[in-house]
């Protein structure tokens, strides 16, 4: 998912089935007892980073019982990737593509800079803890079937991402 919008999902996702078909599976899944989740990654920078969608999309998600959404920017390395989006982009946002000169500068993982990402994560994360669900998967699911050195592990992880969500710094990542 990048958002749970249709018609920006038919413009960058072609050939997969629509946010609303991926929506109503997960809820049948639910519905069988099965846990789920969305990961809501990468959210797409002008358009489907508004707080507006990103609302919108958590809670579709919420109201669909999922356990957890695993959020992300967007990163644009170059080459393929890059190529690819920015044509898609070019014909129907071509207004934009300053400002993704601005956030996108030559990283050589094509990450945005890091003020873009801190601002979407702030976001997000105020937007979760409204819909109180969890950003990511909850250690009951897994934690039966981890060794204690790889738990530890993950739940630093854990911890690492929740700093990051919030603005600021990480002793683990």
């Amino acid at each position: 998912f990048s958002s749970v919008n249709d018609e920006i999902s038919a413009i960058f996702e072609p050939g997969v089935p629509s946010p609303s078909e991926r929506l109503k599976t997960l809820t049948f899944f639910k519905n069988e007892g099965i846990a789920c989740g969305m990961f809501l990654l990468p959210v797409i920078p002008f358009i489907t980073d508004t707080p507006e969608l990103m609302e919108e999309t958590i809670r579709k998600a919420s109201e669909a019982g999922l356990d957890f959404i695993i959020f992300g920017g967007m990163t644009l390395k170059e080459g393929r990737q890059k190529d690819y989006f920015f044509k898609t982009f070019r014909n129907k946002y071509p207004k934009l593509i300053g400002e993704y000169e601005n956030i996108y500068q030559k990283n050589k993982w094509g990450e945005a800079v890091g003020e873009y990402y801190n601002s979407i994560n702030l976001t997000f994360n105020n937007i979760m803890k409204k819909y109180k669900v969890p950003p990511r998967i909850p250690l009951a699911f897994y934690k039966d079937i981890l060794e204690e050195n790889d738990l530890v592990v993950v739940i630093l992880d854990h911890i690492d991402y929740l700093l990051k969500l919030q603005g600021r710094t990480s002793p683990y990542g």
